[in-house]
């Protein structure tokens, strides 16, 4: 009977690491099959210009946003991608 307790719970943890992998300890994240890898956080504000800015350091005395996203992720923004000469809808 205990053994069917612990299983369910450690069956529960498991697919909750699975479903939410960046709350999943580094050392899970590895182990489980088809895990995406998460680079760790940008933050996304705005300067004193209303410009904005996404950087890999928290802003000092303003307020922003915290963004997880998966290292096969194209992060370049539009703008930048035409100002690079791609047309839309091309590969970079």
């Amino acid at each position: 009977m205990w053994l069917l307790i612990v299983l369910g719970i450690l069956s529960g943890v498991l697919l909750y690491w699975y479903t939410v992998p960046q709350k999943a300890p580094s050392w899970v994240r590895g182990r489980l099959p088809g895990m995406p890898e998460y680079t760790g956080p940008l933050y996304r504000w705005h300067d004193d210009r209303g410009q904005l800015q996404i950087t890999g350091k928290p802003p000092r005395n303003r307020p922003y946003d915290t963004i997880q996203y998966r290292s096969d992720t194209n992060v370049v923004l539009p703008k930048a991608r035409e100002a690079l000469g791609y047309q839309s809808g091309s590969v970079l």
